[in-house]
């Protein structure tokens, strides 16, 4: 017969087995309830934009010229929000990055950037918050003009703390 050996003595895992069955299986139906009369609040939305598009322009016999080209972009623009009703977090990050390469030269990047917003708001009435509002930018890699470089990741970078209130007269419609 299978036993577990305890220090407290000898438990038979058949009756525990049992046990636990006929607990979590009443234990189911008792804590069942009748939920067609209430609303269940989402408190939690997550969701975004992604994207990768790829262009290409090609000139062959064009009597008007033009350059042939290359691009590249790819953007993620999650957001990840909360609301309960007294107290709202809304956290979105915008990320970009593209390069362009036009006939005879190198690729160079035409669109760099990560900025990231954080807004926690205490709901005072129905339309009015008293928020915080966090802020960052920055962006991915070097920027070189010439072979020098401009800028960097973290070179620049902005940063912003702000207190205010917010006016949400619905729930797509926002001012701080």
């Amino acid at each position: 017969m299978n036993t577990l050996n305890f220090k407290c003595g000898i438990i038979y895992v058949p009756a525990i087995s049992l046990i636990l069955i006929l607990f979590v299986g009443v234990n189911t139906l008792v804590a069942q309830t009748d939920t067609t009369n209430t609303t269940v609040i989402e408190k939690w939305k997550f969701g975004g934009t992604f994207l990768f598009h790829i262009h290409e322009s090609t000139f062959t016999n064009w009597a008007s010229g033009g350059e042939n080209q290359l691009a590249t972009k790819f953007v993620a623009k999650p957001y990840y929000n909360f609301d309960n009703g007294k107290w709202s977090w809304e956290n979105t990050l915008d990320l970009r990055y593209g390069q362009q390469r036009n006939e005879g030269k190198e690729f160079k990047k035409n669109d760099d950037e990560i900025v990231f917003i954080s807004k926690l708001g205490k709901r005072f009435s129905e339309k009015w918050k008293f928020s915080g509002l966090y802020s960052f930018n920055s962006q991915f890699t070097p920027h070189r003009d010439d072979g020098l470089i401009k800028s960097d990741f973290m070179a620049p970078a902005y940063t912003n703390l702000s207190l205010g209130f917010d006016y949400n007269p619905n729930k797509n419609f926002s001012v701080y």
